[in-house]
């Protein structure tokens, strides 16, 4: 959806029209809502749902999960490991839209190839996590994040080149969907299985407003400070950010963080 919507969709934009993208957009959407409809989800687990759960339950369970150190430390993992990439992400487009490229450029470019190598990375991460234990997995990915973003922070300092913004463009996507899926893999391997789903989500929305300040500041920070300074700033927070994951490993359980 993201590579259809974002990229291709854009790509022809100023040959479809409004009308051809909203045609094509509805259509897309009927195409899986007609194959949703005959999905059959599989029955509950009569032993795993026997245990009554009541919303205060979940809350005082949910409590309990998050205070442990432990849980802390994951939280501020989580909130922290797409700070430096966000403040790089919001504004990329923009810089290569000031750069001379157009509308539909980028589109292909960063939203089609970019979000390609972003689930072959998403592939790559999860293969990772299979074979080595997760924190190591977070380490080795978060590592090789920082490559691309300061090749980004490098590109600004003079007039890009086509080759560089596609080469960089898609290994900041691959690291970035590499890394993502190892810390989806790390949240889920941290709930507690009796509020699995409540749990998750407490997770995932952490993750999604811990990513949200460098969107909201790449704007201003890149207005006041163009954007090699912003882009570089991106990247040492992501170097930084490695530090956290130090913390985390002294607190992980042997079996997911040895």
């Amino acid at each position: 959806g993201m590579i259809s919507g974002g990229g291709f969709l854009v790509y022809f934009s100023a040959e479809m029209g409004w009308y051809g993208l909203f045609v094509v957009m509805g259509g897309l959407v009927a195409a899986v809502f007609s194959l949703l409809i005959f999905f059959k989800e599989a029955p509950a687990d009569p032993v795993a749902s026997s245990e009554s759960m009541t919303l205060s339950k979940v809350f005082r369970v949910l409590l309990q999960a998050v205070r442990t150190p432990a849980a802390r430390w994951l939280l501020i993992t989580v909130a922290t490991y797409k700070l430096g990439e966000s403040l790089i992400d919001g504004m990329f487009k923009l810089y290569l839209l000031d750069s001379g490229y157009t509308v539909s450029t980028i589109a292909l470019w960063v939203s089609t190839y970019g979000m390609a190598a972003s689930i072959l990375g998403s592939v790559a991460g999860g293969v990772l996590a299979m074979r080595i234990p997760l924190w190591r997995a977070l380490f080795v990915t978060s590592t090789i994040r920082i490559l691309p973003l300061i090749g980004i922070a490098l590109l600004a300092l003079g007039p890009p080149s086509d080759l560089a913004v596609i080469g960089l463009t898609l290994a900041e996507h691959f690291c970035g969907g590499a890394l993502t899926t190892v810390m989806f893999a790390t949240m889920m391997s941290h709930i507690d299985s009796r509020i699995g789903a409540t749990h998750f989500t407490v997770l995932a929305t952490v993750e999604v407003l811990g990513k949200s300040p460098g969107f909201i500041a790449s704007g201003f920070l890149a207005a006041f400070w163009g954007y090699p300074a912003l882009f570089g700033l991106g990247a040492l927070l992501s170097l930084a950010f490695l530090l956290i994951l130090l913390g985390l490993k002294a607190h992980m359980a042997p079996a997911s963080g040895k």
